[in-house]
């Protein structure tokens, strides 16, 4: 997993993910594996992960989750986590 621009935005990607198929260069490694983890652990300071694991085996999308019942901690003027 990595970071891809797409359409002049960083956008996650990597397997299973919307961006996987888009054209362009996933840039790995370096920091990103530590600041992804660091922003893992954000969240799971804030959201329990038994509510994180129910929220998603319930069907509920973890982004309006996590996002919009949960916390304040993704942007307001981004579609994304």
């Amino acid at each position: 997993y990595g970071i891809k621009k797409v359409k002049g935005v960083n956008r996650f990607s990597g397997d299973g993910l919307a961006t996987d198929k888009d054209f362009g260069f996933t840039q790995t490694g370096g920091k990103w594996p530590f600041r992804l983890t660091n922003e893992c652990q954000n969240i799971l300071g804030e959201v329990d992960e038994d509510e994180i694991y129910d929220a998603f085996y319930a069907g509920t999308p973890l982004k309006k989750f996590i996002c919009q019942e949960k916390t304040n901690y993704c942007p307001k003027d981004r579609d994304e986590l």
